[in-house]
């Protein structure tokens, strides 16, 4: 498997700011001396303008001077992030470099009085590791820093490499915009380090110390003038006498190790089969409570167990007898006699009968629910369930009521609306519900606005209706009751004032009369009106006005027919024809003399009075507007034109005005005629809405608000109902179970060899056990507490330590859920034997990888995970792409850490057979997002890869406790091709590619722990 674990990118050295502008010219001298501070040029330019127009520029420049070490007399521990190894370790590899690593990725070079030569630059700060011995007094309490005075000068490194030693790291790659971009864009990527490249002894105590480096930084730290330096010289050399005084910025102490790296402890530990782990004998032939004897020892499991492990069978009659004594004695029932009841009777628990809903251990019990209280080798792990319940009785108890917090103040609030709903029952019944739909309307007039009638309000539904709305109102009720005073006055005593809703509603009576116009008012439609005979339609008188003549021509034609009947002596029919002519002829002659005044009283007409219809009035020169009772001037007939006279412009000006008022439309429709609404339908809507077995319910179901774990209301009860909580504990509870003992988590761990790693596999039946005594023993203490539960919550669900578990994308929504242990217990089926269980029913027994070991003690963050094998194109198993990580750990003191993984013993051992899964190997596996430095231990011949390098590969002293450093200038030996030995002392990044120790990884199969 070809995976990248991290990318670093190094730089001997990182300015910015003003420091990036010292001038390339002021470096160091040869001694390592500099100026006490950097002093550069800075310039602004000044643009001279007069009356608006550019008359120039001037320059203004000053030299700056920038701090130097001498002006340093403390840092902020927050500048350090991390410090290798971490403070008070214990065990330390001898063969790594001591760090310290900084936030600011240019921090170790901020206040250096010089300017790089090339790719080096010296920090104003160093590094040392000092043996006790080479230390003598210690001053915690310095003006204005703590100071150390050191007695062997060999201790402390050379000044002149320390160039070497600091660098500057980049996770990633450097994007195209720069280093400066990417270090202002992307601050976290970019970090400092300093290194101590000191050769630290096996087995020793060391004191790490962060000090100046310039003499100009240890007089500011020990509180002297250092402005009267004229330079800045190393705060030590070869001239340096002991004892020398330093200042301390920072410090830090740990212990080195024997021996031994990651590698060469991983190396160390031996996969082995072990396959008679989990299991102890225990003598249950002197239980009492008259139990009889088993005759046999039994075997007690753990939480763990070798994978081929398992507990002998216990069968046969003395087994039968055992379990039918246990089942007589935990099933006790308290006879009820005619004197009352009789003394209660203590007996065990029947652990989970709450939470199976069964009372006794019988053959209708679950299968789970017999096991455990029948069998003395399930019954114990349930009876520590109880003592562990008991031992922290008061922390769990106080966690519980701190949950409940909000529903014992529910539960106040549902109390009193039970009895809310009660008194409302009794008045809705008494009062409400004999009334008549008219009563009904009125009495209820205040919640019209809130209640729906579907779709609409009551309110919008009475605004739509011959009722008025105020008809309903308080004051209207006042106003007609029957005894008030104005019922008094007109005698109206006995009227009811509902009957008058009723008759509004019928329209048999109206608040408020039909709209009418005002007396006297004449309308241009009245006028109209009164110009036409009364006799006949209006569009009738029209129609003879405009065709008056087909009435002559009848006329004329019934003369004719008249006379030629009475020349040939028919009189009568002569004389009606004749009569018929006459009168047709007079009705013409009159129509035609009053058309002109029907035709206007036609066409005048309000509707037909638009600006529109002015406007086509023909053009009046001759028209004047006259006082009322004066006639025109007859001279004004004369007047002749094709314009409109002053007085003609301004009446048709203002004629058009009036018109378009008159035709405006209006701002809002008429709203449509009121109807008669059924006041029985209504008034039986709004008892409806009213009914308070719905109405508190619904309210105080909008007042409480409930998680996710809490079902209220609940199913087919009352939706009034107390809340039943049930707490919720998420800490894992193998941790009491192991303090009690380790061998309840695993029997036989004092027979694990030292430096072994094995397979196991979780014993669900021993966990499913323990927690369901867990959880009867906190539902009995809830229960004594008056605690608000009905005693069937899995308050325990969660056995092993999930807390590490790496999500995956697969992995559900609810990833909380998922990792619990077991299922709610209520939920067992009752056909289910303990063991069968498991929250996650894929998983099973599931394997667990333990290490007897000092790995994972020396090396906490040390990355463990399950990889899928592959065969490669030789035949052999290699490292796939499917990572597992493990889903929980533990430890057992001082050296036994294990982890579970998503895996069963079948799936990690695999298959040989080509197409078939190859199970799984263990990986262990150095962080690689913690890099260290530092050469190897030991040499393993010529050096071809910088990551072979070793300490044997320099001259190290005949004495190992003579203080030795990584030499610099000095090249190692046996490295060849393809390394370039110019590489080693060239720059920090250089240096820093050599000495980092690359992370080592370690796979193991499975099947070699696996039978």
């Amino acid at each position: 498997m070809s995976v990248e674990l991290g990318k670093h990118q190094f730089f001997p050295w990182v300015r910015r700011g003003a420091a990036a502008h010292i001038d390339p010219a002021t470096v160091e001298k040869t001694d390592g001396s500099a100026g006490q501070r950097v002093a550069i040029p800075v310039g602004i330019t000044l643009r001279k303008t007069l009356g608006g127009a550019d008359v120039g520029t001037a320059q203004v420049s000053v030299t700056a001077q920038l701090y130097g070490p001498g002006d340093v007399v403390g840092v902020d521990p927050r500048h350090v992030i991390r410090t290798e190894p971490r403070n008070l370790t214990a065990n330390y590899e001898p063969n790594y470099f001591a760090g310290i690593e900084f936030d600011h990725p240019e921090f170790p070079w901020l206040v250096t009085p010089a300017a790089p030569g090339g790719d080096r630059l010296r920090p104003w700060i160093s590094l040392i590791c000092l043996k006790p011995s080479e230390l003598g007094a210690l001053a915690a309490a310095g003006k204005p820093l703590p100071t150390i005075t050191v007695t062997d000068l060999r201790a402390l490194p050379d000044l002149a490499d320390s160039y070497a030693w600091a660098h500057t790291q980049i996770t990633g790659d450097v994007t195209a915009a720069g280093l400066a971009s990417l270090i202002a864009d992307q601050p976290h990527r970019a970090m400092s380090r300093l290194l101590c490249p000191r050769h630290l002894e096996p087995d020793t105590a060391y004191h790490a110390f962060l000090v100046p480096a310039y003499d100009t930084g240890v007089l500011a730290g020990l509180g002297r003038d250092a402005s009267t330096a004229t330079a800045s010289r190393p705060a030590w050399d070869a001239t340096s006498q002991s004892p020398l005084t330093l200042p301390v910025y920072f410090s830090f102490d740990f212990h080195t190790s024997a021996s031994g790296d990651f590698e060469s402890l991983v190396r160390q530990i031996k996969p082995r089969e072990l396959d008679q782990l989990g299991f102890r004998p225990i003598d249950v032939d002197h239980a009492g409570w008259g139990l009889p004897k088993a005759n046999r020892t039994l075997d007690l499991g753990g939480a763990l167990k070798s994978p081929n492990a398992q507990a002998r069978p216990w069968t046969g009659q003395d087994a039968d007898t055992y379990r039918s004594a246990v089942s007589d004695l935990i099933n006790v029932a308290t006879p009820a006699t005619a004197d009352g009841p009789a003394d209660p009777v203590i007996a065990p628990p029947v652990y989970g009968h709450w939470h199976a809903a069964h009372p006794k251990v019988d053959a209708g019990a679950p299968a789970w629910m017999r096991s455990l209280n029948q069998d003395p080798r399930n019954r114990i792990p349930a009876g520590l369930g109880t003592r562990v319940v008991l031992d922290q009785r008061s922390q769990l108890l106080a966690s519980a009521w701190q949950q409940v917090a909000g529903i014992i103040a529910a539960n106040d609030l549902l109390r009193r609306a039970q009895a809310a709903r009660a008194a409302l029952a009794q008045v809705y019944a008494v009062r409400l519900q004999p009334l008549t739909g008219e009563a009904t309307l009125m009495i209820t007039a205040a919640l019209h606005t809130s209640l729906k009638a579907s779709p609409k309000t009551v309110h919008a539904t009475l605004s739509a209706s011959r009722i008025p709305v105020r008809a309903a109102s308080a004051a209207f009720r006042r106003v007609v009751r029957p005894l008030g005073p104005i019922s008094r006055r007109q005698g109206a005593t006995s009227r009811s004032p509902a009957s008058l809703l009723g008759r509004l509603n019928r329209g048999e009576i109206s608040v408020v009369p039909p709209l009418h116009a005002p007396n006297g008012m004449v309308t241009i439609d009245q006028v109209s009106d009164g110009l036409l005979p009364p006799v006949l339609p209006s569009w009738l008188w029209l129609l003879l006005a405009r065709f008056w003549w087909l009435l002559l021509i009848a006329g004329v034609i019934l003369l004719a027919l008249g006379l030629l009947l009475a020349a040939s002596g028919l009189l009568p029919p002569a004389v009606v024809l004749l009569g018929l002519g006459l009168l047709l002829i007079a009705t013409a002659l009159a129509v035609r003399g009053r058309s002109a005044s029907w035709t206007v009283a036609v066409d005048v007409r309000t509707s037909g009075l638009t600006a529109q219809t002015l406007e086509a009035v023909p053009p009046r020169a001759n028209f004047r507007i006259m006082p009322a009772g004066q006639p025109q001037p007859a001279s004004d007939a004369t007047i002749a034109g094709s314009t409109d006279s002053a007085d003609a412009t301004g009446f048709r000006q203002e004629a058009t005005t009036l018109a378009g008022m008159v035709q405006a439309p209006l701002l809002r429709p008429l709203p449509p005629p009121p109807v008669e609404l059924d006041l029985g339908a209504l008034s039986a809507t709004i008892l409806t809405r009213l009914d308070p077995t719905v109405t508190v319910a619904t309210r105080i179901e909008s007042l409480i608000q409930v998680g996710p774990a809490v079902t209220w209301p609940r199913p087919g009860r009352d939706r009034l109902d107390q809340i039943m909580a049930a707490p919720d504990f998420p800490q894992p509870m193998y941790e009491p179970l192991r303090d009690l003992a380790k061998a309840y988590i695993l029997p036989g761990l004092d027979t694990v060899p030292p430096d072994t790693m094995t397979v196991l596999e979780a014993n669900h039946a021993f966990i499913e056990a323990y927690l369901v005594g867990l959880n009867h023993e906190m539902a009995r203490q809830l229960l004594w507490h008056d605690y608000p539960t009905d005693m069937r919550g899995s308050y325990f669900r969660q056995f092993w330590d999930v807390r590490s578990y790496v999500p995956r994308p697969s992995d559900p929504a609810d990833l909380k859920e998922a990792l619990k242990d077991i299922r709610p217990i209520h939920t067992w089926p009752d056909g289910n034997d303990l063991g069968s269980n498991q929250n996650r029913a894929d998983l099973g027994d599931n394997v667990v990888l333990l290490m007897r070991g000092e790995l994972i003690r020396r090396y906490p963050t040390a990355v463990i995970y399950a990889c899928q094998a592959v065969l490669g194109a030789d035949g052999k198993r290699q490292l796939g792409t499917t990572e597992l990580h493990p889903l929980y750990r533990g430890a057992f003191d001082p050296d036994v850490t294990y982890f579970g993984f998503p895996l069963t013993p079948d799936q990690a051992r695999g298959s040989h057979q080509p197409g078939q899964p190859q199970g799984y190997f263990f990986v262990f596996q150095q962080q690689p997002t913690e890099p260290r430095f530092g050469l190897e231990p030991a040499a393993v011949g010529p050096v071809t890869d910088w990551n072979d390098l070793s300490w044997e590969d320099f001259d190290l002293p005949a004495d190992p406790t003579v203080p030795f450093f990584a030499p610099v200038r000095k090249q190692p030996h046996n490295v060849q091709a393809p390394l370039d030995l110019n590489d080693w002392g060239k720059d920090a990044a250089r240096m820093a590619v050599i000495t980092l120790r690359r992370p080592v990884r370690v796979a193991i199969h499975a099947e070699m722990m696996l039978p």
